[in-house]
This record gives structure tokens, C-alpha cells and sequence, in this order.
């Protein structure tokens, strides 16, 4: 099955980083070698909140933890009818009080120092890179020096500062986002997903309808509209089989909380 991590929801029901439970470092191990890379990025305040990483994401105001849930749903005319909790696995989103991110929508998660600069991540080996603007561009980490199974992020963004690409890959997965806007708007209209795991093919599409927002202007419930394929590549020519298409509905709610 292919291992697929979405800001939204999969079409692999439940489908999380499989490495997750086995990068996060336990409690009593020290990080021998740990290795940080800050290139490029410009200094953040430390004595109050910088909204960069959270407009980043696609969130206003002085965030601290974001909380997302999934619902299976069904359609009904042109709504959709909330269902049971559906068993995806969505991350945390949260930040710190200066408002560097802690823990991104892809299960990455940061640690800093009391200067700002990012020590620690998922793992004893990572390396984390800003863009000139001091926002995320890449996230790369690993258990140890001899493992090969290098999990590679990397974040790309529109001149509005949103996320417009999301590239990862690990071992012979990799996996691609995309992400459209309407006007202004700093939350996606568009989701696209293109995956391949170890000859497996899987796309994605979905459209978002939003229809609450809180005192923010952060969206708190959202519609999402699902179209999937899935199929096996040939080694030899290329070509696909076993190609399953389908579509699916879900709703997604947050609960946000802020430090103002």
C-alpha cells in the first residue's frame, strides 16, 4: 500500500508515515550528531510573535496548536452530510509563543533554541533549511549516520507567501502536492497529490468548499470532494494496471487555539 501523508484526507483510509513511530527518538536517547542547517534564513524575533511560519501554512493570528478531524461523509444533493470519524491520521499543526512552527501539517516536528535557531527534529539526524523570506524550504531526517532511508522534504511557495508545492520521498516512495488558490485566499482551493511506492501508482485530487470560519479568519469546517486513481506500473513499457478510480467525501473541522 502506498504510504501517503495528506494536509487534507486520502483516499488510503488511514494512511500515515509509516517511519513515524519508528524516527521519533525516545525519551532517554541523546541526539550523538545532530546536524542543523539554517541557510539563508533570516533571523526571527524571539521577543514576540512572527507570523511568517504561520501564513506559511495558510493561518492567521498568533496560533499555537492547530487540532484537524476527519468525517466520512455522504452527498446529498449538492451537501454533504457529516458521517462516523473517519480513521485518517491528520498532524497537529503548532507553533511556539515567537511563533516559529513546531510541528508542520507533514508530521515534522521542530525543536529551537532560546535564540530561535532549530536544533532538533524527528529524528537525531536532521537537517532543516529557510528560504531568504525565514520560511521552511526543506526538512530532511534520518535515525543515524548508516541510514539510508533519508526522508526528503522539500516546500515551495507563491510570491504571497503560500505553500504551492510540497515534494517528499523516502526509500522508492515519493510523492508530490500542489496546491491552488482563488484570489487572495490563504487556504487552498485545490489539493493534487501524484504518488509512486515501489510501482504503485496513485493520484489524487481534491476540491475544498469551506463553510466556517472563526473570529480569525481561519476556516473551522471544510468540504472536501475526493477523486482518486490508483494502479500498478509495468517495469518493462511503462504502462498501467489494475487501475481503480473512484471518488470520496469528507469533512474536516479544527479546533484552533491562540496565544492572544
Amino acid at each position: 500500500m502506498m504510504i501517503l501523508l495528506s494536509m487534507s484526507a486520502s483516499c488510503h483510509k488511514g494512511s500515515q508515515p509509516a517511519s513515524t513511530e519508528q524516527a521519533t527518538p525516545k525519551a532517554e536517547q541523546s541526539a550523538p550528531n545532530i546536524q542543523v542547517s539554517t541557510r539563508n534564513a533570516q533571523p526571527q524575533s524571539t521577543s514576540s510573535y512572527n507570523d511568517t511560519d504561520a501564513r506559511a501554512f495558510g493561518l492567521l493570528g498568533h496560533v499555537e496548536k492547530v487540532i484537524t478531524t476527519t468525517y466520512d461523509a455522504t452527498l446529498n444533493g449538492n451537501r454533504l452530510i457529516r458521517g462516523n470519524k473517519s480513521d485518517q491520521k491528520d498532524s497537529p499543526i503548532a507553533f511556539n509563543a515567537q511563533g516559529l512552527v513546531t510541528a508542520d501539517p507533514f508530521f515534522n516536528t521542530y525543536e529551537y533554541d532560546e535564540q530561535g535557531k532549530f536544533k532538533r527534529g524527528l529524528a537525531d539526524y536532521t537537517t532543516m533549511e529557510r528560504d531568504a523570506n525565514g520560511r521552511v524550504a526543506s526538512y530532511d531526517h534520518q535515525q543515524d549516520d548508516e541510514d539510508a532511508d533519508c526522508h526528503h522534504h522539500t516546500f515551495t511557495y507563491d510570491e504571497q507567501g503560500r505553500l504551492v508545492k510540497v515534494g517528499m520521498g523516502f526509500y522508492e516512495t515519493t510523492y508530490d502536492y500542489a496546491f491552488t488558490y482563488e484570489g487572495n485566499n490563504l487556504w487552498p482551493a485545490t489539493e493534487a497529490i501524484d504518488g509512486m511506492d515501489e510501482g504503485q501508482i496513485y493520484k489524487e485530487t481534491t476540491r475544498f468548499r469551506y463553510t466556517r470560519f472563526d473570529d480569525h479568519g481561519n476556516w473551522i469546517e471544510r468540504e472536501m470532494r475526493i477523486s482518486c486513481m490508483e494502479a500498478e506500473e509495468n517495469d518493462i513499457d511503462g504502462s498501467l494496471t489494475n487501475k481503480k478510480e473512484y471518488k470520496l467525501s469528507k469533512i474536516q473541522t479544527r479546533d484552533i487555539n491562540y496565544y492572544d
